[in-house]
């Protein structure tokens, strides 16, 4: 199974229905916490070598942040989506699953 297979399988456990675009996942979203609690939006990773990789992302389809803060830029998703840079730097040292990785974000949301 390949890595994007893998990684949309884990989301449909999830709940999501995600949408494929060769590399690139995106499901609708509601931000569950932080200071964007409950803004509905598209996000979306890119997926590469998962599950060995971490998704790389995430994108949002509204732009949450001002684009000139440190590491937040225009996306490859297209017109009207903002990238943020935000790896996961211990992705090696968890169990690589989708869960994981949302549990990565809702730090990431309470975080700003």
């Amino acid at each position: 199974m390949s890595g994007v297979n893998k990684f949309t399988e884990e989301l449909k456990e999830m709940g999501f229905d995600p949408e494929v675009n060769g590399s690139r996942v995106s499901i609708d979203y509601v931000i569950p916490c932080g200071r964007f609690n409950g803004e509905k939006l598209e996000m979306g990773f890119e997926v590469n070598g998962f599950p060995a990789n971490a998704p790389h992302g995430p994108h949002f389809s509204k732009h949450l942040m001002p684009m000139k803060q440190q590491g937040i830029h225009t996306s490859n998703f297209g017109q009207g989506w903002q990238h943020w840079s935000r790896p996961h730097n211990d992705w090696n040292k968890t169990d690589r699953k989708v869960k994981t990785y949302f549990s990565f974000l809702r730090m990431l949301f309470n975080n700003i």
